[in-house]
């Protein structure tokens, strides 16, 4: 089944809570500073409790409707005002759904697609805040979906991949298609093909020209994806990216936060679908100007939930209410989330992490550790689809030989003491 439906059928794996006492303590002490520095408590949601939510920024408003509470499908829909920390009750949504696509487009919102509790949807609609009124223009032409992703560039709207669901045989459809709408015209065009095993959930970017898509999932073949591409929206051109390396405890698949500042993507309240809760409470920033990813362990100090709102307005980020499967806990919690100081705070909470030093040829990769991590730290290289090759212990100075590998890409990775904090892409040539 697909992870939607987790919430009605699928249980969580169990953990020791006593384990995840000891991590609460850990997670508070080592968060303290970096909550003080980035991270705003505001206004509690004032709507019912909800995760798989719809959500879109307009201007200095953010808007979160629909989703689901323990057993009803909702359509109400509230307006966060960020200058004045309040909420008020907007219109509906024309239709009860779960997981549907939602982006800005010219200051007006446009809205459709999702699971209304039976059946996927193809539906698509504008909204206008100015008179907070829904108008329903033409539906999407594609196989009906939730979960699909969505990004404005210049005239057009692009839908990304998504997912189906056949409830007689309980079977899951993943998509890897991509469509763009042009509101202008009210028309919608296939446009492109994702290169990849078909997915859903993943997050989205656009940095000029260019689309960052990664993660997500396929529950088709029950698997979760840690990748990164990025796609030239002028020249239809996809890329592979560094990849966030596949562990036991790090399977890849969702964010309920994902934020951009400065070519730095950050990541919040992962879902890894992991056994160990660590993962959590980490924050993954990528590199864009590096291509690399580093990882920033115990560092969160929101509390881990799914499907809760994600995002941003200028430099701030914004994330609150969601569930927690694992304990069954419904949050209402809104938070402000400093994104131009946020990577500061954490790289001056992790110095050392800033200050190794990788250089890599096409036959060898050279490695300095400051003396922090010069012990139980180790290297390790993967195939780009998560198989290990090789691991190394690290010390001062290490060099690597790359040329006993096949020529093609690789993914390398740095631990220490078991916990992943640096990872990207080599090319043996």
């Amino acid at each position: 089944m697909a992870s939607y439906f987790k919430i009605f059928s699928l249980p969580r794996k169990s953990i020791v809570m006593k384990t995840i006492y000891t991590l609460f303590i850990v997670c508070f002490f080592n968060s303290f500073y970096l909550s003080a520095q980035t991270f705003i408590q505001k206004a509690d949601f004032p709507g019912g409790i909800r995760w798989q939510g719809q959500q879109f920024t307009l201007g200095d408003k953010i808007y979160i409707c629909g989703g689901v509470d323990t057993t009803d499908f909702l359509s109400d829909m509230w307006e966060y005002n960020t200058l004045t920390d309040s909420w008020t009750k907007k219109s509906d949504l024309p239709t009860k759904k779960v997981l549907g696509t939602a982006t800005e487009f010219g200051g007006v919102a446009f809205l459709g697609l999702g699971w209304d509790g039976t059946k996927s949807l193809n539906d698509w609609w504008q909204y206008d805040n100015n008179n907070d009124s829904w108008v329903q223009k033409a539906d999407f032409p594609g196989t009906p979906r939730y979960d699909a992703a969505a990004i404005t560039w210049k005239n057009d709207i692009y839908i990304l991949m998504g997912s189906d669901y056949d409830t007689g045989t309980a079977t899951v459809y993943p998509f890897n298609d991509i469509w763009k709408y042009t509101p202008s015209t009210d028309t919608w065009v296939w446009t492109d093909t994702f290169p990849d095993i078909p997915r859903y959930g993943g997050f989205e970017f656009v940095v000029g020209d260019k689309l960052y898509y990664g993660f997500g999932q396929n529950d088709a073949i029950e698997t979760w994806y840690s990748d990164t591409y990025t796609y030239d929206l002028v020249n239809h051109i996809w890329t592979k990216l560094a990849s966030v390396p596949f562990t036991p405890c790090e399977a890849a698949g969702s964010t309920c936060y994902s934020g951009i500042f400065n070519n730095k993507i950050v990541l919040l309240n992962t879902d890894w679908n992991a056994d160990e809760p660590d993962d959590y409470h980490n924050i993954y920033v990528y590199d864009i100007d590096t291509d690399i990813w580093t990882i920033y362990n115990k560092a969160n100090p929101i509390s881990w939930r799914l499907f809760g709102y994600g995002g941003t307005i200028g430099n701030k980020g914004y994330n609150g209410i969601g569930y927690d499967y694992e304990f069954d806990i419904w949050y209402k919690d809104f938070w402000e989330i400093d994104l131009a100081k946020v990577v500061t705070a954490i790289e001056n909470q992790f110095p050392e992490y800033s200050n190794i030093k990788l250089n890599s040829t096409t036959r060898n990769i050279h490695v300095e550790l400051p003396e922090k991590l010069q012990d139980h730290s180790q290297f390790l290289i993967q195939t780009i689809d998560g198989k290990e090759l090789k691991q190394y212990a690290l010390g001062n100075v290490t060099d690597i030989d790359i040329t006993i590998f096949p020529v093609g890409a690789y993914v390398w990775s740095i631990k220490n003491n078991g916990a992943l904090i640096k990872s990207g892409k080599i090319i043996r040539m």
